[in-house]
């Protein structure tokens, strides 16, 4: 029997996954034109699964990592950060609110910042 399909709450934009390999490669397509990225970082737990993707898409490699908030409002606190091979900026010495954008500089593209959990 098939399943019925539940109405999805106000806000929130059901992805099936044929949108959700567009959405990937639209990103990637982005990132591509911008950037030569030598290596994706996904941060885990939502976007690990989308950087791999976008990695694979533009043929780098890909890393994770973990940000959480102990509360809803309080500031990204890093749990485990990407591996000592990828250089740049280190998260945790970011000045208050920057983590969000050195970790998602592609929100506007991927996700509503009212939605993002590390806005």
């Amino acid at each position: 029997m098939p399943r019925t399909p539940t109405p999805a709450p106000r806000g929130v934009m059901e992805v099936d996954w044929p949108f959700f390999g567009e959405i990937c490669r639209a990103l990637a397509l982005k990132v591509a034109r911008e950037y030569e990225p030598e290596v994706v970082l996904g941060i885990a737990k939502a976007g690990v699964i989308p950087g791999a993707v976008v990695a694979s898409i533009l043929g780098v490699d890909f890393a994770s990592m973990v940000v959480t908030r102990k509360e809803g409002d309080a500031e990204p606190v890093l749990v485990s950060g990407p591996p000592a091979s990828i250089g740049g900026p280190s998260p945790t010495n970011s000045a208050s609110g920057s983590i969000a954008r050195l970790l998602c500089p592609y929100c506007s593209i991927c996700c509503s910042a009212s939605y993002h959990p590390y806005h």
